[in-house]
């Protein structure tokens, strides 16, 4: 992509419902709020499933053992209908508490809390991120509970690596791709998928990431946080290879393209924007509210963007 190259955003559709989450496969369309899933099909509402647990990322996978795509949400999964109803199907998988007391001594007073979680693109693993909330009238401190902790599990809810803990809300966004697992809070953390070693720690913000991707290729790692500002960083070096002002106020959602070296992000000031590699501003778009997440189509010929209200759907063009 050259640097007078011309992308277009033309809105085609804004859909009734959103929420703070985004996955599309092919002309199906899946949103997330912290406990539903919407499901539209060609631009067609196709109901709300309430989801058995609460919700961080989505996901489309097509399963072996299913004729149709399934949504990957965390911790559990549903049928995705390959007609224009909804299937309120989850899948049947097994209980998460074991997995979330894992080494612990017992099960701790309070509650253990899953806040962030992703499935890997195959549906094999998953990393939840779990934190400790003591029971109401009692302090939140070490004394209180255990540690907030990543959990690296198999899709049998076996834990295979705790590759992290620390405090609560250290933690915001995570990210399991093909070769890489990703966690962002403060810093941005990078661990080998095979080994579950660690392989990076980031000063690539100043506050709290709100969000982090891998590009296609897994050769670049994005993040988006509330210094309002996108990092690009080299997975095979772990060195930032861009760092630009994206929005004005907090950016809360990032997405590469999945054939073209672009990235689109989108923020609270209501902006979704498309970017060069190098931070060279492509187009822009109004949404008209807050930003909340956003997804290429796997074609990579629209960009969707979901807010708390709608989802705004464009047809994107380089030239």
């Amino acid at each position: 992509m050259t640097n007078d190259t011309h992308v277009a955003l033309h809105k085609l559709a804004e859909l009734d419902g959103g929420g703070a989450r985004l996955a599309v496969e092919g002309a199906v369309i899946a949103t997330a709020t912290d406990d539903a899933v919407i499901l539209w099909r060609d631009h067609v509402r196709a109901g709300t499933a309430e989801a058995p647990a609460a919700i961080d990322r989505l996901r489309f996978h097509g399963g072996e053992l299913l004729t149709a795509p399934y949504v990957l949400q965390v911790p559990g999964a549903s049928s995705a209908s390959t007609t224009t109803s909804w299937v309120a199907l989850w899948t049947a998988l097994p209980d998460l508490g074991p997995a979330l007391l894992h080494d612990l001594p017992g099960p701790p007073s309070g509650q253990l809390l899953v806040r962030r979680a992703d499935w890997s693109a195959d549906g094999q693993e998953l990393l939840v991120y779990v934190e400790h909330r003591a029971p109401r009238g009692i302090g939140a401190s070490s004394a209180a509970g255990p540690q907030a902790r990543l959990l690296w599990l198999d899709r049998a809810r076996k834990v295979l690596a705790v590759p992290w803990t620390g405090r609560s809300f250290s933690i915001n966004a995570v990210a399991l791709g093909t070769r890489f697992a990703a966690a962002g809070g403060k810093q941005l953390l990078v661990w080998d998928r095979r080994s579950h070693a660690q392989l990076a720690a980031l000063d690539v913000h100043t506050v709290l990431i709100r969000d982090v991707a891998f590009s296609p290729d897994e050769r670049l790692l994005g993040s988006v946080a509330n210094d309002h500002k996108v990092a690009l960083v080299d997975t095979a070096t772990w060195k930032p290879t861009a760092t630009w002002d994206a929005h004005d106020g907090d950016a809360t959602g990032i997405a590469f393209h999945p054939t073209l070296a672009l990235v689109a992000t989108t923020g609270q000031d209501g902006q979704v924007r498309v970017w060069s590699l190098d931070g060279t501003r492509r187009a822009e778009a109004a949404l008209g509210r807050p930003g909340n997440a956003v997804a290429f189509s796997p074609d990579g010929k629209q960009l969707l963007v979901a807010t708390d209200e709608h989802v705004a759907i464009f047809s994107l063009a380089a030239e």
